[in-house]
Parts: structure tokens; sequence; C-alpha cells
């Protein structure tokens, strides 16, 4: 029995493949190491490779047999590296395809068909500080897909096709800045989304189907820098920041909205320095509000009318009743279709 063993062993030597790639990934396929070609078959991993010496970029790119990412697929590389997965046809990425990587700090798998991220997709990798998957299919992402990333700082999913964010995709990865989520299909945002996420800076979610954030959707963010809510569906703008806020940039424009309260205008005004709203079909008299708090208090506010290249002008709209006050109201007291001329809704 052990003599038979033994041979085993050494078979899966000789072949290059790794006692823990249990699935291949790769079946003849062309990767550059330092930009140096070479070809690999079963898993990544010195075992695999005959490139010699310290690795400092991996990619493989514009592959059409890699379907799918399985436990073991990118092992054992002690290097400080980055890996490139671009434009591959990539459709899984299941638990454990990143294993034993102390010095990985940069994944990009971009332009996949990536539908399905399991459960510790991404974990233990301790230097991982950026993960790029936008451009993909992204339907499903399941709790603790990314586990144990203690220094990742910025990830991007914009482009697939989620319906909703869960922070608890997220577990003991708490440093994340930077959050990108647009072009996807949210369409709500709900209390407390972010609460184990406490040190996001910037919040990018363009081009969703969003009709309601709750006004305490941002609860326990003391670092907020930047939030972009372009091109959504909202209908309102009502948050409770953090005080002292440290939101500078707020993008809203290309919505539906009408009003913003004073106690809106209030909270953003101490760190506000950029306000894009144009493309709302707001009440006159509530743009001419907006207009005069940021030339009072040094905030650039953006209405339209220096965004030629957009076809952005200042267009309002006047309610049927008490048209010169700024006041929060329902869909009747307007003209049927009062947004139309502002901006035409898009088709998702």
């Amino acid at each position: 029995m052990m003599k038979t063993c033994s041979i085993l062993l050494l078979i899966l030597i000789i072949r290059g493949v790794s006692l823990q790639c249990t699935i291949s990934t790769f079946d003849d396929t062309v990767i550059r190491i330092n930009n140096v070609k070479e070809t690999i078959n079963g898993c990544l991993s010195p075992e695999t490779i005959t490139f010699k010496g310290q690795i400092t970029a991996i990619a493989i790119n514009n592959q059409d047999n890699i379907l799918d990412l399985n436990y073991g697929a990118v092992q054992n590389i002690s290097s400080n590296f980055r890996l490139d997965l671009r434009n591959n046809r990539i459709e899984f990425i299941r638990e454990g395809a990143f294993l034993n990587l102390p010095g990985l700090y940069y994944i990009n798998l971009r332009y996949n068909e990536i539908t399905w991220i399991a459960k510790n997709s991404f974990k233990d990798l301790p230097s991982l500080s950026e993960v790029l998957l936008s451009d993909n299919k992204i339907t499903v992402v399941w709790q603790q897909a990314f586990n144990n990333l203690p220094k990742l700082r910025y990830i991007a999913f914009t482009g697939n096709k989620l319906d909703r964010f869960d922070q608890d995709w997220f577990s003991a990865t708490p440093n994340v800045e930077r959050l990108y989520f647009g072009y996807n299909q949210l369409r709500e945002i709900t209390r407390g989304a972010f609460i184990n996420l406490p040190n996001l800076k910037f919040l990018l979610f363009a081009q969703n189907l969003l009709e309601y954030i709750d006004p305490d959707a941002f609860k326990g963010l003391r670092n907020l820098e930047k939030m972009t809510f372009e091109d959504n569906r909202l209908r309102s703008i009502e948050l409770n920041l953090h005080r002292p806020s440290k939101l500078a940039e707020l993008y809203i424009m290309f919505n539906n909205i009408t009003y913003i309260s004073d106690r809106m205008l209030e909270t953003l005004r101490p760190s506000l320095k950029s306000f894009e709203v144009y493309r709302n079909p707001w009440q006159c008299s509530c743009l001419d509000k907006i207009v005069s708090w940021g030339l009072k208090n040094n905030i650039s506010v953006n209405a339209g009318w220096f965004r030629p290249e957009l076809k952005a002008t200042a267009v309002c709209v006047y309610p049927t009743t008490y048209s010169q006050a700024c006041l929060d109201r329902g869909e009747n007291e307007y003209e049927l279709g009062f947004w139309a001329h502002v901006w035409k809704k898009k088709d998702y």
C-alpha cells in the first residue's frame, strides 16, 4: 500500500500537478510571468511553472478554455505579486480559488463571464488590497465571499447584474475604503447597510435602479468623503450623516428629485465642496434655494448652466399650488409628466 501511494505521489510531482489541485482549472493555458510566456496545466503553483525567481506579475488573459476558478486554482506563491485574469470565459469563482498567497496584493477579473462568487472565494489573503470584478454577469455573491482580508481597500462590482448589496459578503474585512457598485440593478439601500465597513470613504452607485435610500443607510460611516447616485430613480434625498460630516462630494444628477429640506442642506454644509444636482425635476423654488445656499457657503453647485456638452440646462418645474414655496409634495401637485422635459427616463 505504501509503495502504491509513493508511486502515485511521484506521478503527480512529475506531471507538475499540486496535491491541492483536486479539480483542474487550466488546460494548456498560456500565461505570462513577469511578461515571460509559458504554458500550464492543472493549477498555477510553483510546481506547475518553469519560471524561477521573484514573481512580480502574472497575467492570464484572452483565454477561452478557463470556465471556473476551482479550489486552489492559484496557490502557494510566496512572492509579492499582482494577478491579471482579464477577458477570459470564467463563469464561477469557487471556495478557496486563491490559496496560500501571502503576497498577492491585486486581482483583476474584469471582462469575464462570472455569474457566481462562492463563500470563501477570496479568503485569508493578508496583502490583498484591490479586487476588480467589473464588467461581468454577477448575480450571486455568497456571504463571506470576501473573508479575512485585512488590507482590502478597493473593490469594484461595476457593470454586473446585482440587485442587492449585502455587507455580509465581507467577513473580517473592515478596512474597505472604496466601493464601486455602478451599472447594476440595485433598487434600495437599507438601514445600516454598511455598518460593518466603517472605513468607507467613497461609495459609487451610479446607474442602478435606486428608488429609495433609507435615511440611516450610512449609519456608522464617519469617514465618507464622496457619494455618487447619478442616474437612478430617486425621488428624495434625506440622509442622516455622521456629524461632523466629512462628505465633500455628492452627485445626485439624473434622478427624479423635486425637493430637498433645509435640514439636509444644513447637514451637508460644513464639509461639502461639490454638489451636482442637474437634470432633476426640481421645483423652481427649491432649485433657487440650492443655488443661493451654495453661493452663500462657497459650495460649488452644478445646476447645469456650465455643462453644455451634456446639454444640461437649469430646468425646473412649477407645482400647481404655492408655486413659490419649496415644499415636500406628492405627484398630484404637478402637471402630468412633469419630469419629461428635464430628462427622459431610461429603460433598464
